[in-house]
């Protein structure tokens, strides 16, 4: 029998302290009115971010058009300007390369060479394949 008082007195306990914590953590939430609040408020951002991004599609292809309309085209001269040149003509590659053995990460040599993440890749891929040509031959 005392057992079994004790036993309820410590299971009384236990969910007391139990009732505590919860309480606790449920002051810390947010009321309905707070939750609603920031629902219209994100809403707004949303709406202002709408906008300016439609503001900025516009004023990007307004420029475009002006960009092509000022523009004066030597054929010749824009198909030997844009052929690409080596990686390695460079020194790109070989930096990627280098910094990727010093145990940088794709996104940090993009950032400390100001490379596009899809050209540090590029590079990357293909240092491996050679490595898996040489290493067939």
């Amino acid at each position: 029998m005392l057992f079994q008082i004790v036993v309820l007195g410590v299971s009384i306990f236990f969910l007391y302290t139990r009732e505590i914590k919860l309480r606790n953590l449920y002051s810390k939430l947010p009321s309905e009115s707070e939750i609603l609040e920031l629902e219209s408020e994100m809403r707004e951002i949303l709406y202002e971010l709408k906008d300016s991004l439609s503001i900025v599609k516009k004023q990007g292809i307004s420029n475009k058009l002006k960009a092509e309309e000022n523009k004066r085209v030597d054929f010749e001269a824009d198909i030997e300007n844009s052929s690409p040149k080596p990686l390695d003509q460079n020194g790109v590659y070989y930096s990627v390369i280098e910094l990727f053995y010093k145990g940088l990460s794709e996104i940090e040599i993009s950032r400390k060479l100001n490379l596009p993440k899809g050209k540090v890749d590029l590079i990357l891929n293909l240092e491996k394949l050679k490595k898996d040509f040489k290493g067939g031959i």
